[in-house]
């Protein structure tokens, strides 16, 4: 069953063979509305560029919450969570 309120956003950092960069995809979840941002690689610096650039292209209101994985390159949370 699909979420009643939207900007609530999934995230997946996807990488293929030796090569370092990756993309990280953000679904929001009631819409299915996908934006994925190329990233040199899977580090927490990284996914947090990622995040803020997100960030400023919608309105603070519209991006609720971030569901990730459990992955070391999402323990930028609590930068995220203050900037919020």
């Amino acid at each position: 069953m699909r979420p009643l309120v939207t900007g609530r956003l999934d995230t997946v950092v996807s990488s293929r063979g030796k090569n370092k960069g990756c993309l990280v995809a953000f679904l929001e979840r009631k819409t299915r509305f996908y934006l994925a941002s190329k990233i040199p690689d899977r580090t927490t610096k990284a996914i947090f560029s990622a995040i803020e650039q997100l960030c400023r292209l919608f309105p603070k209101e519209t991006l609720i919450t971030f569901t990730s994985d459990r992955g070391k390159e999402f323990a930028c949370y609590p930068l995220v969570e203050r900037k919020q």
